[in-house]
């Protein structure tokens, strides 16, 4: 896993290998061995790349989904929790979509009671 989020944060970087490498002070093609797998960072450049891409150890070696935790001081709202789940959960996007969608539609169902239970308790009220 960690070969794969090599590659995948130095290209959201817009970084080459080589550049990358030059950032690290290692060789070109020690990068290119890690991307491929044929070798893996030592303990200390694994800590480097997670402070250089901003990403936590746990999400550099694959133990994890989200590229950085929630600072403890934060409090998460309920789309945040969400979105962590969905991340976590081993659903497929189109699965994760559709329960976005489908919370998204109880909340809509939510609101048409409480209009409904409004418009009741109005007309209630004017015909006593």
């Amino acid at each position: 896993m960690i070969s794969k989020r090599i590659k995948l944060l130095r290209t959201e970087k817009g970084l080459s290998q080589r550049e990358l490498a030059e950032i690290l002070l290692v060789s070109q093609q020690a990068v290119a061995k890690w991307e491929l797998g044929n070798a893996e960072p030592d303990l200390k450049m694994i800590n480097t790349l997670s402070e250089y891409f901003n990403v936590d150890v746990n999400y550099l070696i694959g133990n994890t989904n989200i590229p950085m935790p929630p600072d403890k001081n934060v409090r998460l709202t309920a789309d945040d929790g969400l979105q962590i789940w969905a991340s976590e959960s081993g659903l497929s996007e189109v699965s994760q979509r559709d329960v976005f969608e489908y919370i998204e539609m109880v909340k809509k169902l939510d609101e048409m009671k409480k209009s409904y239970a409004e418009a009741y308790d109005a007309l209630k009220s004017k015909l006593t």
